[in-house]
């Protein structure tokens, strides 16, 4: 039997703003099995400013997939500020490449996180707002695009060849057992659909009033058979939204949404696409653990050590494997003796007891109402729902005020929220690497340990020749380190908690700019075990306290007291002085490409010893870097180790302070004034005439020059 769309009455008040309670459709209770992969879609009509609205809604994961149009979305707003950690958001925003207009347009596809997904991208579609994604099911793979035909480009037949050659590309790639879906707001009033059979349906012969691109689109679909299934007209009786399918021996249901998923637009009603997925195997998402030395047993940690034959499990002859044998011996206690802290990644702090209570109930409500749909079941589902979203928001609220509130008592953690929310969460489900695409996390890491393996620098310099192109510094030797118990004890007082264990160093991707998706846009973090971190604080003290009045005084990066506050300061100071003599100041601002990651390992050892550094410190520190591995782990998955040549070891203790008097003699050979942080130079010089300008120039030179 057909199922019947719904009547013109049911979208008399659409127009006011208000939203029928009698649309919900019977076969809804079919759309929210467990086994079925449920998609929402709807023409937005602007979300820049609904976000938090979107946020809160997308929390709820009522939802598989969703799919919008019109989200007048742009590069300032990110995608976790609008669907949270959750979703895989694929977006195409509105730009001078695929309209003519600025502003409005937009198309974006959000998966669950608990499906796998990639996007299908192709240089050749960026004319056109669309998205294309690949979802992995059970035994099949799910192609969705999602696609906005704006009213000014409807006639554009060159935008309708290339939709019809991406829907071909994609056709091209998908085995028999895919399925594809191409929905979206084709913006086509001329067209009155009725149906032909089994939940399909069919353009009317007599009301087809398009225009030949709009034929062809058509005849496109035809002839791959995809078949259009949307049934649910606005209030004049037309489809602006369409939904086409792969023809099967039943359409997929497709229903009126319940309710929107935040606001309603005039001529598009929101509707729930429902596609059966009998064994479909959702990607377990593995949450972050780490160990809660709070409640550790640590009499048994201090029996298991008192009992432990240190002499005979150490090596005494090989420090390597002995630092090997330790790590082994420490991390056996940790696992045995400290329960693990499971961290949630969809935690909401916001999401207190009674909301949860609501949630559950509320979905109970649609689950029964769509079973039996009684009048008091369907009242008692509207009334959950509204106190459901009344009470998100007023919880919402309230946790922002928190945070805002913190701004004067505590600053470091509301710039961290703020911080946090302009960031992307995760990385991007298919990642480039010079051409290379993957999309599987084992592969992503090794393309990240390729290509942090080939950032760092590889130039060899004989030891004897460094040397002799470093100036001695000083006379005074720092020849031994005395280590005792209070300066391990000092340490540790003041090391963060670190659950990594071995002597091998993990790395992790952070992202800097550009693309997300580009390898090449990420740099490499170094995060060591915690015994490595206590070795360096206890030596960083001695060695600080030796070198740091060899330091130039315009280095203000990783000193005590010292910031990019304290560097502004005295730039803004120099520019009062020059404003006060009515002089011009030109600044040249520098910065080095992956300086810390292209130190030369000969170079540092040698500056080292002619600061006075002994031989037998320099021989460990030398051996504290060289043969060190080094290991890429992205969602849980770790490359294969890589042992690149040199290292800066920039997240360690000791790596700052050898990068700062790696750069250090910058700042001596320069004459004019100039300030530093790390590697970020600026030189600056009042400019009365042109011998001013030239001497700048030259200093440009000499900087050139050095580095």
């Amino acid at each position: 039997m057909e199922t019947p769309g719904p009547s013109n009455s049911n979208f008399q008040s659409v127009a006011s703003g208000e939203y029928p309670c009698n649309s919900f459709s019977p076969n809804l209770c079919q759309c929210i099995a467990n086994d079925d992969v449920l998609i929402y879609y709807r023409n937005a009509g602007g979300m820049n400013s609904n976000v938090n609205d979107y946020f809160l809604a997308a929390s709820e994961e009522c939802y598989d997939i969703i799919v919008l149009t019109e989200t007048w979305l742009g590069p300032r707003t990110h995608s976790c500020q609008v669907f949270g950690p959750e979703f895989e958001v694929f977006r195409c925003d509105r730009g001078p490449g695929n309209s003519r207009k600025s502003a409005g347009g937009g198309v974006l596809v959000a998966v669950n996180k608990k499906l796998e997904s990639k996007a299908i991208e192709n240089d050749q579609w960026s004319s056109i707002e669309q998205v294309w994604v690949c979802i992995e099911l059970a035994n099949s793979k799910l192609f969705v695009c999602g696609i906005y035909i704006p009213p000014d480009r409807v006639r554009d037949d060159a935008l309708i060849d290339v939709h019809s050659r991406s829907v071909m590309s994609v056709i091209d790639v998908a085995t028999a057992t895919d399925e594809l879906t191409v929905i979206g707001d084709f913006n086509l009033p001329g067209l009155l659909w009725q149906p032909f059979g089994n939940g399909f349906l069919h353009p009317d012969p007599d009301h087809f009033t398009v225009h030949l691109g709009a034929s062809r689109l058509l005849d496109c679909y035809s002839s791959v058979t995809l078949r259009q299934i949307n049934h649910v007209t606005n209030e004049n009786n037309r489809n602006l939204d369409l939904c086409f399918v792969s023809v099967q021996d039943v359409a997929s249901v497709i229903s009126l949404a319940p309710s929107p998923l935040v606001k309603l637009v005039r001529h598009h009603p929101p509707f729930i696409l429902a596609l059966h997925d009998h064994h479909s195997d959702h990607r377990k998402i593995i949450p972050p653990v780490s160990y809660d030395f709070r409640n550790a047993d640590h009499r048994s940690i201090a029996k298991f050590f008192a009992t432990t034959d240190w002499i005979g499990a150490l090596d005494g002859n090989d420090a390597d494997n002995a630092a090997l044998t330790l790590s082994h011996i420490i991390g056996h206690a940790i696992d045995r003796h400290v329960p693990n802290i499971v961290h949630s990644p969809n935690s909401k702090p916001w999401l207190i007891r009674e909301l949860r209570i609501l949630k559950t109930e509320k979905r109970a409500a649609l689950r029964t109402y769509s079973k039996f749909r009684t009048l008091s079941l369907r009242e008692h589902y509207i009334r959950l729902n509204a106190a459901y979203k009344r009470t998100s928001r007023e919880c919402y609220r309230r946790h922002l005020h928190r945070f805002q509130r913190n701004l004067k008592l505590k600053p470091k953690t509301f710039w961290k929220y703020v911080s946090d929310q302009r960031k992307e969460s995760g990385l991007p489900s298919t990642m480039t690497l010079n051409g290379e695409v993957a999309s599987d996390p084992q592969y992503i890491s090794q393309l990240y340990a390729d290509k942090f393996g080939r950032t760092f620098c590889d130039e060899v310099i004989p030891d004897d020749q460094a040397t002799n192109n470093v100036a001695l510094v000083t006379a005074n030797t720092l020849g031994t380190f005395n280590i005792d118990e209070t300066m391990i004890s000092r340490a540790a007082s003041t090391l963060k908690s670190s659950n990594k264990a071995g002597p091998d160093a993990h790395m992790f991707p952070v992202h800097k700019k550009g693309n997300r998706k580009d390898i090449n846009n990420y740099r490499g973090i170094s995060s060591l075990c915690a015994i490595s971190k206590l070795l360096e604080l206890v030596i960083m003290t001695a060695l600080l306290s030796h070198c740091k009045q060899y330091l130039s005084d315009d280095q203000h990066g990783f000193i005590a007291g010292r910031s990019t506050t304290t560097n502004l300061m005295c730039l803004t100071s120099y520019i009062a002085e020059s404003l006060a003599d009515r002089a011009q100041m030109d600044v040249i601002c520098t910065d080095l490409s992956a300086a810390f990651d292209k130190i030369n390992h000969a170079i540092a050892i040698a500056k080292l010893e002619r600061l006075g550094i002994s031989a037998n410190v320099l021989r460990w520190y030398n051996s504290y870097l060289v043969g060190r591995k080094l290991i890429v782990t992205v969602e849980g998955f770790q490359s294969n180790a890589f042992s690149p040549r040199l290292e800066s070891r920039k997240a360690v203790i000791l790596g700052p302070l050898i990068f700062l008097l790696y750069c250090n003699d910058v700042n001596h050979v320069l004459e004019g004034p100039r300030l530093s942080y790390a590697d970020d130079l600026k030189i600056y010089l009042k400019i009365r005439s042109n011998v001013d300008a030239i001497r700048l120039q030259r200093e440009l030179d000499t900087f050139i020059g050095v580095t």
